[in-house]
């Protein structure tokens, strides 16, 4: 048994050193720590449009747009918004033959999702990647990413390290 248990602490150890370019751990406050991720040359970009709302209590449709979304194969995005200017319908919008799932509670909205079959991550490159419908309440309201709860993963679950979100925002303003 003694001999079993030095020889998987060897393994344990000889397995930490080893090292591979593409493959690092992620020591940043952003994101958990010990996750393998992947170097990503060119930044993903994801960005909520600022909307101005022209009827209180009707529905307003924010979209999240995204650059630079090639090879995407999974996604855990936290949102945040004030729940006495919003109230959250739905996602809608969503890229052909994928289902996003979104959930949450007043305040917070939690989107997900990633590639099942593992073959086919998501290649919008420049676009729209979802449109967060919402009750607008009157008022103002940042829409945020919060960053160190998101993550974007490679098809082949490596998280991304090069990702920047543009917050935005939902006020009253008539055409």
């Amino acid at each position: 048994m003694k001999n079993l248990i030095i020889a998987f602490a060897v393994c344990i150890v000889f397995l930490s050193s080893c090292s591979n370019p593409s493959v690092a751990p992620v020591n940043d406050n952003t994101k958990k720590t010990n996750a393998l991720s992947v170097k990503n040359d060119t930044a993903l970009i994801l960005s909520i449009v600022n909307v101005q709302a022209s009827v209180i209590g009707g529905t307003i449709t924010v979209p999240i747009n995204v650059a630079h979304f090639n090879n995407v194969g999974a996604i855990s995005l936290k949102i945040s918004y004030d729940p006495s200017v919003l109230k959250f319908i739905d996602i809608k919008g969503v890229p052909a033959d994928t289902t996003i799932i979104g959930s949450g509670t007043p305040g917070v909205i939690y989107l997900d999702w990633f590639d099942m079959t593992a073959i086919t991550p998501l290649n919008i490159g420049t676009g729209k990647l979802v449109d967060l419908n919402f009750t607008y309440l009157g008022g103002t309201s940042i829409i945020a990413f919060i960053p160190s709860a998101c993550d974007i993963a490679d098809g082949s679950a490596l998280s991304y390290t090069n990702v920047i979100y543009f917050n935005g925002n939902v006020s009253f303003g008539k055409d």
